[in-house]
């Protein structure tokens, strides 16, 4: 028996990695004018940001001081590799203990893809709420409680888009018309946003972003939608949830 919610939710979150500012030196700027565009929305955003550079430790600072949401970005570990799974738990316990002393607290994991049960109860033990992951089916991003009271987050929709016809941006007509589909069905989809890729392709890029942002502020304007950072959602399923661990409480959008 699922569960519907009252409206559909879109989580947001923003990917910053760790080499960007050093690869692209646009990708500082192009991180600017997102934050902009997100307070001029009044929309909290997740951002995952990986490494223990000062640079990071910073931004993060800066990023929650501004109201954001902070996620820890890794690469995750080899499924049975003891090796692997040791270095994954070193990692993050270094990157929450970097990010405690700067004031910034953690929320949330970005993983490359679903978590492990050893990830699960690693992310757990640090107070983390939930993990946000590609989804290994095209359609299939519904999220699920998994153990320990974490929650999974498959990514929906991924930003800036490239079509055929606009290489450099493209695809918001299609985005929007997935979060009306997610309003319809009481869904939830989590939507992120590539910063690195944003910042290479420039001002197509930011208008497909800025498009997608207007339409969630409109629509939550409106009463139809909720726009929430992956660990408010988190809270929400946990409140919700009827003891159900491994599956879905929602409704999967058609």
């Amino acid at each position: 028996m699922s569960t519907r919610l009252p409206l559909g939710i879109v989580t947001l979150s923003v990917d910053w990695r760790a080499g960007d500012s050093r690869t692209n030196h646009a990708t500082p700027d192009a991180g600017r004018w997102l934050l902009d565009r997100l307070s001029t929305h009044k929309i909290d955003a997740t951002w995952g940001l990986e490494g223990l550079e000062e640079s990071a430790l910073a931004t993060a600072h800066r990023l929650s001081a501004a109201g954001q949401d902070i996620a820890l970005m890794d690469k995750g570990a080899p499924a049975g590799s003891l090796l692997g799974q040791a270095d994954f738990a070193r990692r993050i316990r270094q990157q929450i203990a970097a990010m405690k002393t700067s004031g910034v607290m953690a929320t949330t994991l970005v993983l490359p893809a679903p978590p492990t049960a050893e990830q699960c109860d690693v992310a757990s033990r640090h107070g983390l709420l939930a993990v946000r992951h590609a989804s290994e089916h095209a359609r299939r991003w519904q999220p699920k409680a998994m153990r320990f009271g974490l929650w999974s987050f498959p990514t929906a929709i991924t930003l800036p888009r490239a079509t055929r016809w606009w290489p450099g941006g493209g695809g918001s007509r299609a985005v929007r018309r997935d979060i009306d589909t997610v309003i319809a069905s009481r869904a939830i989809a989590p939507v992120a946003i590539d910063l690195t890729q944003l910042a290479r392709r420039g001002g197509l890029a930011r208008g497909v972003v800025e498009r997608v942002l207007q339409h969630l502020a409109r629509r939550r304007d409106e009463g139809r939608l909720e726009v929430l950072t992956v660990n408010a959602a988190a809270m929400r399923l946990a409140s919700l949830h009827q003891g159900r661990p491994s599956r879905s409480i929602l409704r999967p959008a058609a």
